[in-house]
Parts: structure tokens; C-alpha cells; sequence
């Protein structure tokens, strides 16, 4: 009965590990086919013309004009913002960068650009939204807060008011929609 059980329990341990070895298999194959996937999406591969920021902003009804707490060109979105630290919870003034030719949204300790603290690639913006839940901890000012859903995290950001906040989730939305949004 004892060697019974042992052949049984070597049956299951090898059977244990095909499955592991199967499951281990399809990951790679997964992972090699999303690398695939991103690189045939990368904006340097897409054929669109460069993209007027400021021309599609104002497109989209925005009024440009009438807030000053944004700098908007074609090809850059710059204004203050207010981020949640993503290791100790603390609100804090930053300055971002949102520029077209770089892909990249970055943002600094203050608007002279010299301190940059954090870098989020247009690639790894996945979706940006109100926080209509209001779950952004302890906002200071939850009408205003909006959310940045990357790959691998999730930013709370507080405009400085109504108008701003529209003219940074439209900008936003370019890098997860494309420029023909």
C-alpha cells in the first residue's frame, strides 16, 4: 500500500509539473506576442502627421484662451498640477510636461524644469477619468481630481480649477487615444 501511495504521489508531482511547465511556456509565448503587439503601435512605426496639441484641444471646445494656469503650444501642455506620492500618501505641487515629440509626460518639482522627479511614457497611459468614487485619498479638493491609469500605477492629479482640469484629461487622452481622437 505504501509503494502504492508513493507512485501515486510521484504520478501527481510529475503531472504537476508539465502543467507548470505548460502554464510557464504559454507565458512566454503571451509575453513575446504583447511585445509584438507594443511595438507595432510605437509612435515612431505609426504613419499620422505630427499632432497640433493646442489646435486639437481647442477643437475639442476647450477654451485655451481663458486659462492662464496652462501653457499650451502644439506640441507641449505645461501647468502645475497636484500628484498623491505613490509611496508616502502626501499631496504635492509638481510642475508637468506633457510633450508630443518626446512621447512622454514628465513632471519636475517647479515650473524652472531642473528637478525632474518622474517620467510616464505615452506607451504606458491606459486610461485617464474622473474620480467620480472618490477614491483618491484625502484630495484637497475632490471636484477637481482626476485619475492617470497606467501599467503600473495609478495617479491621483488635482487641477487648479474647472478649465484646467478638461484641458489636462483632453491633453491626456491624445496619448492613450492617438492623435486622431
Amino acid at each position: 500500500e505504501r509503494r502504492s501511495q508513493a507512485h501515486r504521489s510521484s504520478s501527481l508531482h510529475e503531472n504537476s509539473l508539465r502543467d507548470l511547465a505548460e502554464v510557464r511556456r504559454k507565458l512566454r509565448e503571451a509575453m513575446k506576442e504583447k511585445d509584438r503587439l507594443v511595438k507595432m503601435q510605437s509612435p515612431s512605426r505609426l504613419p499620422h502627421p505630427p499632432l497640433d496639441l493646442r489646435s486639437h484641444v481647442e477643437g475639442c471646445g476647450h477654451s485655451v484662451g481663458s486659462c492662464p494656469l496652462v501653457s499650451l503650444t502644439p506640441q507641449k501642455c505645461r501647468g502645475s498640477l497636484v500628484k498623491v506620492g505613490g509611496r508616502i500618501k502626501t499631496w504635492r505641487k509638481r510642475w508637468f510636461v506633457f510633450d508630443t515629440k518626446l512621447g512622454q509626460l514628465s513632471y519636475y518639482l517647479d515650473r524652472t524644469e531642473a528637478k525632474r522627479k518622474g517620467v510616464i511614457s505615452f506607451q504606458a497611459i491606459d486610461d485617464v477619468y474622473f474620480d467620480h468614487l472618490r477614491r483618491a485619498p484625502q484630495s484637497p479638493d475632490p471636484s477637481l481630481t482626476f485619475c492617470l491609469k497606467t501599467l503600473g500605477r495609478l495617479y491621483y492629479l488635482v487641477a487648479p480649477n474647472d478649465v484646467a482640469q478638461r484641458i489636462w484629461m483632453e491633453v491626456l487622452l491624445t496619448a492613450v487615444e492617438g492623435p486622431s481622437a
